[in-house]
């Protein structure tokens, strides 16, 4: 165990294997033992892998403790492929806090992480999908072609959440393949496919006048009820765009 007071003895740590001590030295004002926390437990790999996840679901994403999940996050993140499956799991599990840095920790896997997390689009909790969809748009370039074919997939929700990322992705790649597939998307006979593309097309080129006019018409449908987030979630994305 981590002594109570003074330095711990992260090679003590590590030899012990007390995956508790090192998580706890993560936490530690000395930067440069952060560090060697952070080293061992990579080292240790899968070993540590579900005491850094069960740490999640202590933390909340909105309290002093975001730069400890960070922190774990990266740690995750570079024991990478023996992380994938449990924090694939963890999505789906109840927890806000858990859900939300098990996707951060899945989008610093990277290329690894992209196809189980195409799989969990699928989901038929949206907010599954969603947390997944923003692993998948900061991965970035190695997410683009999968979500391109995911947005012709049979399941809706596969579709609606591969729109969601592909935007970002392909911003962050500058990668405009996702151009055409995206324009052929705005024709989807799911209302949520076609605004989410329409956002995303924006995001790549916001001179995209026909993504422009359907999110325009959207912001804009009083037809719908009033508990229904469309039109919200079309205002979004159209004050991210400078001309409209």
């Amino acid at each position: 165990m981590m002594p109570l007071f003074g330095r711990p003895d992260i090679m003590k740590l590590e030899q012990d294997r007390d995956t508790r001590g090192l998580i706890k030295a993560l936490e530690h004002g000395d930067e440069s033992l952060r560090k060697e926390a952070m080293e061992a437990l990579e080292r240790m790999g899968e070993d540590a892998v579900e005491p850094l996840i069960n740490e999640f679901r202590k933390l909340s994403p909105t309290d002093p403790t975001v730069k400890l999940s960070w922190t774990i996050a990266e740690v995750l993140g570079k024991i990478g492929d023996p992380a994938i499956e449990p924090l694939i799991a963890a999505i789906r599990e109840k927890h806000l806090g858990l859900r939300v840095n098990a996707a951060l920790a899945l989008g610093l896997i990277g290329e690894p992480a992209v196809n189980p997390l195409i799989k969990v689009l699928s989901d038929p909790d949206r907010n599954v999908g969603g947390l997944a969809s923003v692993a998948l748009a900061r991965i970035g370039d190695p997410a683009v072609e999968p979500l391109i074919r995911a947005l012709t997939d049979a399941n809706d929700n596969t579709r609606v959440c591969a729109a969601m990322a592909l935007g970002d992705a392909a911003k962050q790649a500058n990668d405009r393949r996702a151009i055409e597939p995206l324009r052929r998307a705005l024709k989807d006979d799911n209302r949520w496919v076609r605004l989410h593309s329409a956002g995303a097309l924006t995001k790549i080129d916001p001179s995209e006048t026909q993504a422009i006019q359907l999110l325009k018409e959207a912001a804009q449908d009083y037809s719908l009820d009033s508990s229904d987030d469309y039109r919200g979630i079309a205002a979004s994305y159209l004050k991210e765009i400078p001309s409209a």
